[in-house]
């Protein structure tokens, strides 16, 4: 290759690679695009004054930046769906805490080439939620069919979640969901946009769990010649202003587990339509979940501390040491 294809060929490498670590959950935008201007700069060096030596440079930066990227994509990558796992999700949610409210640079600010800042409509605010969702029937999906199935079955789920977030086309989301898989069945989205004031922003998640919600009500995924429905509950958790990412994990969860009130009727409508669709062979799944899992932590630490008072039952234990206990027997519980 001559100097101005290797240039060319540059650009392309470079572009490629940021486009993947822009698209990294836990980037941190500022500082990325710090070291994006000295890799651009250098490529730029490269082209206005071509030289054996300039190119030279600039290859050894680019490798290393690739190199780079490739490290942080497996760091947070979950091997089976390829989302962003628990620990690119620390980062995610960290990083909403920290911009939470704030007119700071947004993740997926625009970056304007001319004065190389991000443009954040001055009126305007970031504000996050939290979805938290789980696969139902998961368990009985893995104990009749195998585990080769559930995980074709979390592969696709990752994929439509992604897409549905990630690549919508109505521009509601505009890209800046994060979806991660935190282990399990359990996958969560991080929702972004930047409003007035928190009404404007609780207005937009609203519709925006809608939205996911009506996207994952008929979906289904074939495997070893049978097709399965995929059911799944969501809990969301607006954040507020110095919110914590415990407070944000609680609140999600627990409203995830009201959405398991009305699992049976989501999974029969999921059958439903598939079959008025016309899927072949599809397979309908049996509830395997175990006894009582739809109670919260703080529902049985509710009658526990109900029934103490009442003088029923007497526990030489502390309040923590109680929620401890109540803590690991809820573990146990598979709420599928």
């Amino acid at each position: 290759m001559n100097l101005k294809e290797k240039i060319k060929d540059l650009k392309v490498k470079f572009d490629t690679a940021t486009k993947v670590l822009m698209g990294l959950d836990g980037t941190k935008p500022t500082e990325e695009q710090s070291y994006l201007y000295l890799i651009s700069d250098s490529i730029e060096n490269a082209e206005l004054s071509p030289s054996e030596k300039a190119i030279k440079t600039a290859e050894k930066t680019v490798a290393m930046f690739q190199a780079y990227v490739h490290k942080a994509a497996l760091l947070g990558t979950d091997p089976l769906t390829n989302l962003p796992n628990r620990s690119a999700f620390n980062e995610q949610i960290r990083t909403a805490l920290e911009e939470q409210g704030t007119n700071i640079q947004a993740p997926n600010g625009v970056i304007d080439n001319d004065k190389r800042k991000v443009k954040v409509d001055e009126n305007s605010n970031n504000y996050f939620a939290l979805c938290f969702l789980d696969l139902d029937r998961f368990k009985g999906l893995n104990d009749d069919y195998g585990h080769d199935t559930g995980d074709a079955g979390l592969k696709a789920f990752a994929t439509i979640l992604n897409k549905i977030v990630r690549e919508d086309k109505s521009g509601f989301f505009d890209g800046r969901g994060r979806v991660a898989r935190l282990g399990g069945d359990e996958f969560t989205v991080i929702l972004h946009t930047q409003a007035a004031t928190h009404g404007e922003a609780n207005e937009h998640f609203n519709n925006g769990i809608k939205r996911i919600r009506k996207a994952l009500e008929a979906i289904s995924f074939h495997h070893n010649g049978k097709n399965f429905p995929l059911a799944s509950s969501i809990g969301m958790h607006v954040f507020e202003d110095n919110d914590t990412a415990e407070n944000a994990l609680k609140n999600s969860d627990k409203a995830l587990f009201i959405d398991k009130e009305t699992k049976g009727e989501r999974y029969n409508f999921s059958v439903s339509s598939l079959t008025e669709q016309g899927v072949e062979n599809l397979q309908t799944v049996v509830d395997k979940r175990a006894e009582g899992a739809d109670l919260t932590k703080q529902q049985i630490l509710n009658v526990m501390d109900n029934l103490i008072r009442m003088g029923s039952i007497n526990l030489n234990v502390t309040k923590k040491e109680l929620t401890a206990i109540i803590e690991t027997a809820t573990n146990e519980l598979d709420p599928n």
